[in-house]
């Protein structure tokens, strides 16, 4: 692939990406780093009103449901970043319906055409959660993701540390969700492997216990969180750009 090739395929890539969007009950805020021109690491943040059934949901009285994907394809670059797009694509057409629903019925979906005639030679980590607002509650499904992170009055707890497999495994895999529910002020941080496996010269992995350092320690603002970790791991790999793709989203419940 050429270097126009690459470039056009990371330009794809930035048109897929939310633009912000407005979500009743969260502040937050995104960091999305490529190691190369194109990534294979993948977020969403988009609104999932639609796909709830009217009896289960009061669309008039109550704001939006949303849904938040953070992923991660393995290795990075070209091939990647072209296996990212396509899950994307794979996404888009989910239309509900799987058993039991939520994001582990998005990912059951996604993960049986995620699989092609031939064996794949990638496969996908992904933290999934739909957001309701009128519970202040995270539905959601680790799948074979580093853990989320939930900041709690100074104290950090791993959500989703014993998850689910990654997508491209086994093609007929059932995902199941679990329930992560918010109190005001709770910060709720999720990330790629490109972050705490961060390396400096030595060769030395940032790690897991430093991230939740940070964490105890920032402010509770969200934009002042990620760059509390990004000021981290920028000091770590002493680069702004590390060997594999970065990607951080820092969310906040404020009512």
């Amino acid at each position: 692939m050429t270097h126009d090739d690459l470039t056009s395929l990371a330009d794809v890539q930035r048109l897929l990406l939310p633009e912000d969007p407005r979500i009743i009950g969260l502040e937050y805020a995104v960091h999305y780093q490529p190691a190369e021109i194109a990534a294979g690491d993948y977020y969403d943040l988009m609104p999932l009103t639609h796909l709830t059934p009217a009896d289960e949901y009061d669309r008039a009285a109550h704001p939006d449901i949303w849904g938040l994907m953070i992923g991660d394809v393995s290795g990075h670059g070209a091939a990647a970043a072209m296996e990212a797009v396509q899950f994307d694509a794979i996404l888009r057409t989910y239309r509900g319906g799987e058993e039991p629903g939520g994001p582990a019925g998005a990912l059951t979906y996604a993960n049986r055409y995620f699989f092609s005639r031939r064996a794949r030679r990638h496969f996908l980590t992904v933290f999934a959660a739909s957001y309701r607002p009128d519970r202040r509650e995270f539905q959601y499904v680790s799948a074979g993701h580093p853990p989320a992170l939930l900041v709690r009055a100074g104290q950090v707890q791993r959500i989703g540390e014993d998850g689910d497999i990654p997508l491209g495994i086994v093609k007929e895999h059932r995902f199941s969700n679990s329930v992560c529910s918010l109190q005001t002020g709770d910060l709720l941080v999720v990330f790629t492997d490109g972050i705490h496996e961060a390396k400096d010269r030595q060769g030395q992995q940032l790690g897991l216990e430093r991230i939740e350092a940070v964490l105890r320690d920032a402010s509770p603002e969200p934009d002042a969180v990620l760059q509390a970790l990004r000021s981290e791991v920028f000091a770590h790999q002493d680069a702004e750009v590390g060997h594999d793709d970065q990607t951080i989203l820092v969310l906040r419940q404020v009512a």
